[in-house]
């Protein structure tokens, strides 16, 4: 699932009401940045979606049917293996204004804060993300012993995959840093002081209150993103042995999608 701009604009302005609370009407200046920027997310959001690998998910089950698909077997995925060669740094690189001077130099730094504090969350989550998947499918060679003149023999597992599930099914280290509250802790921090902060390095109420509703906004369409995209599929590999048909195996290149 790849997040449509339109989603996350919609999302970042439920939150917005704070910046414009004293006009009668949200300003179409602040319309069309939270339009640019939303564009500029969406665009890094799909190259993150490219991005996941997974290598390799071991395994097991301590049972398979003889010749048949297994069903139930545990996948373990554990924090590490999830892995992503992009990240939301590139927001800042994707952005784009449609005002007719131009962005500013604080409006640029703005989005450039914006993308630094989404990126360091993100790069906490994926190394520390971990679940629980199912291994099923495919073919189990094992022949079982019948007593007294055949003994059985071991055998492979493979056609197997990783049965479809939902990112929001497991969990990571790096949850909390996803939360509106730590990134919009995360953005304040990537704030350049010279362009963005007032005396005594405090951000402008109404740039605050942006940063909050961005950061919220980000944090309810990653909600959404995590239960709609799915870990599936990928090849299996491994043994099923004597006497029951368990399976030690792994399944490799399950997708993120």
């Amino acid at each position: 699932m790849k997040p449509s701009a339109g989603q996350i604009k919609s999302d970042i302005q439920a939150q917005d009401a704070a910046v414009w609370s004293e006009a009668d009407a949200r300003p179409d200046a602040l319309d069309k940045f939270e339009g640019d920027l939303a564009d500029a997310l969406a665009a890094a959001w799909s190259d993150v979606m490219d991005g996941f690998v997974i290598a390799s998910v071991p395994v097991t089950a301590t049972s398979s049917p003889p010749g048949g698909p297994l069903a139930g077997g545990v996948g373990t995925l554990s924090p590490g293996t999830l892995t992503n060669s992009a990240s939301f740094t590139a927001t800042a690189n994707k952005f784009s204004t449609s005002f007719p001077d131009g962005a500013t130099e604080g409006l640029l730094a703005l989005v450039d804060a914006i993308s630094q504090g989404l990126g360091q969350a993100f790069a906490l989550w994926v190394p520390g993300y971990s679940a629980t998947l199912v291994g099923s499918g495919g073919t189990s060679s094992w022949v079982a012993p019948v007593p007294p003149g055949n003994p059985g023999a071991p055998g492979t597992w493979t056609g197997g995959s990783i049965q479809s599930q939902p990112l929001s099914s497991g969990v990571s280290a790096g949850d909390a840093a996803m939360t509106g509250t730590s990134l919009e802790m995360g953005i304040g921090a990537m704030a350049d002081p010279a362009k963005l902060k007032q005396n005594q390095g405090a951000l402008q109420p109404a740039l605050s209150s942006l940063i909050k509703a961005v950061a919220n906004g980000f944090a309810t369409t990653w909600t959404q993103w995590k239960s709609g995209t799915n870990i599936s599929g990928g090849t299996s590999s491994g043994v099923a042995s004597l006497p029951s048909g368990a399976v030690a195996g792994a399944v490799s290149s399950p997708t993120v999608s």
